[in-house]
């Protein structure tokens, strides 16, 4: 991720541009990389999975989390976890997602730093089935 004090919450502009990338396409990638209809049973609000488009700092709780091992500044990203995708994800298609970022330059919102199902009315839900996912 490239860690730095100086850039967005502790990413450097190619960490951010990454994560931005993912986060802009996570409701459409979700078909590739939660596949299988029983992912959706797993992706469900206060299950730490991920139901909410978002992303947080140690937010367990947002698909998209940043994180640091023990010992590491908490104002430092060391590495980041996409928590929606399961064990039939196809990891290329994240990564595409991540490139594209990079490519347009995107950047992500402000991270959620509590529980998104208390923000649920100003977030999108993300896919709740596979059907959704592939509309």
């Amino acid at each position: 991720m490239g860690s730095s004090k100086d850039n967005f919450h502790g990413m450097s502009k190619t960490g951010e541009q990454f994560l931005a990338g993912v986060y802009h396409h996570l409701p459409s990638i979700l078909a590739f990389t939660a596949p299988h209809p029983n992912s959706y049973d797993r992706i469900q609000p206060d299950t730490w999975s991920g139901a909410y488009l978002c992303w947080g700092k140690e937010n367990r709780e947002a698909p998209l989390r940043t994180a640091c091992p023990p010992g590491v500044p908490l104002d430092l990203v060391s590495n980041f976890e996409i928590k929606s995708f399961d064990g039939c994800a196809n990891p290329h298609l994240g990564l595409a997602a991540g490139i594209d970022g990079l490519r347009r330059h995107l950047k992500l919102p402000e991270p959620i730093e509590s529980n998104p199902s208390d923000h649920s009315s100003k977030l999108k839900r993300l896919p709740q089935n596979l059907q959704e996912s592939v509309e």
